[in-house]
């Protein structure tokens, strides 16, 4: 697989590290970018510069702004795009796959792959497409200087510290013939039941938006932070334990194997992020460096509350409601982001009625992410 063409679909620093791994690791990696002005320099020398726990510079087979050149052959496609892309991109690839392709969706967003198919059966799209969800980027990234990328360790790894994510397949009952191919790019990659049991398995809906909200004052006032170790204190991972068990308990409703989304150590707020993000070149300056490209420059609007609520915490939320489950820290996640932000999440996001599923029961809603579309 690593020798046929692969696409990967992006724009940010985890889409241009994602494809940096694959391309490292001996893939055909063809890239594009919606971000023209940002990734000239990508498209030109056609190279991607990995810094932190991924060292190398990986050799991309193309890159460019085609998606039609980029799409065309392409046996496997990745997107790392955000959630609230991913109708969007459905649409503009629409009209260039092919049969036989099959498309990853990766992130932190829930039943993406649903998402993608209903939008290309909507737009008479009849090809013989496989979807899929993966329920992280498979490697996170952040800029560290023009033509770099800081890669920690991947999630698809078997490492210390990290919780392997998994894929999802729709339809499930296509889940052996996909991974046929997915498992010679992510070998040994979780499998889970189908794609809803995906999505209750990624670890920034329940993280972030807790992150995010009881750390607002400091986050509008500095201008740059690092949530995931500086905001994530005591108090802050005991919320987020709260919400894990009700992630856990819609699992178990909806009959699905309860998995852990995150360690112990972060879910007790004791973890230190640089295990993980970099391992240590022994040139502490340049290890502080790596280190402090975590920072994030955020806002309410930012995609960690515009991603992970409505298309992470609503779509959950909407699966609890239906299996009969009160889910209050979830619930009130979802109207405090709403009132900050001025939008209705409940009304607008991936919630199950709005991906068709409404007037199912849970076991029908099972039964259709195992059959699909017929």
């Amino acid at each position: 697989m690593l020798n046929s063409k692969i696409a990967v679909l992006g724009g940010g620093p985890g889409s241009l590290a994602t494809a940096g791994d694959i391309a490292l690791r001996g893939g055909e990696v063809h890239f594009w970018g919606r971000n023209t002005w940002k990734l000239a320099g990508y498209f030109q020398f056609k190279q991607i510069k990995m810094a932190g726990a991924i060292e190398g510079t990986a050799q991309l087979a193309g890159a460019s702004d085609d998606l039609s050149g980029t799409l065309k052959g392409a046996r496997l496609i990745v997107i790392c795009l955000p959630g609230f892309t991913h109708r969007d991109i459905a649409e503009r690839c629409a009209p260039f796959l092919e049969n036989g392709q099959i498309v990853l969706i990766c992130g932190n967003s829930v039943l993406s792959s649903l998402l993608f198919a209903k939008t290309l059966k909507e737009k008479g799209v009849n090809k013989d497409i496989i979807c899929a969800d993966y329920a992280a980027l498979p490697v996170g990234g952040r800029w560290l200087e023009s033509g770099v990328v800081n890669a920690p360790v991947p999630y698809h790894y078997k490492s210390p510290g990290v919780v392997r994510k998994a894929i999802g397949v729709f339809p499930a009952r296509r889940t052996d013939e996909a991974m046929e191919v997915l498992f010679q790019v992510y070998p040994g990659i979780p499998v889970m039941e189908n794609a809803l049991a995906c999505g209750l398995i990624a670890e920034w809906p329940t993280a972030h938006p807790i992150q995010m909200l009881l750390n607002t004052s400091v986050i509008e006032n500095i201008i740059y932070t690092d949530i995931l170790e500086e905001g994530s204190t005591q108090s802050v991972a005991r919320l987020i334990r709260i919400a894990d068990d009700e992630r856990k308990a819609v699992q178990k409703a909806w009959g699905y194997k309860i998995t852990e989304s995150m360690t112990q150590a972060r879910l007790e707020g004791k973890e230190k992020t640089r295990d993980w993000r970099h391992q240590s070149s022994g040139r502490p300056q340049r290890d502080a460096y790596i280190m402090w490209s975590w920072k994030d420059r955020l806002d309410m609007q930012h995609r960690y509350i515009t991603e992970s609520i409505p298309c992470g915490c609503v779509p959950r939320a909407s699966a609890a409601t239906k299996a009969g489950l009160k889910v209050p820290i979830m619930g009130s996640l979802i109207s405090i982001c709403s009132g900050i932000n001025g939008e209705d999440y409940s009304s607008i996001g991936r919630s199950l009625e709005n991906l068709g599923l409404g007037n199912m029961n849970v076991e029908q809603v099972n039964s259709f992410l195992y059959e699909g579309y017929r």
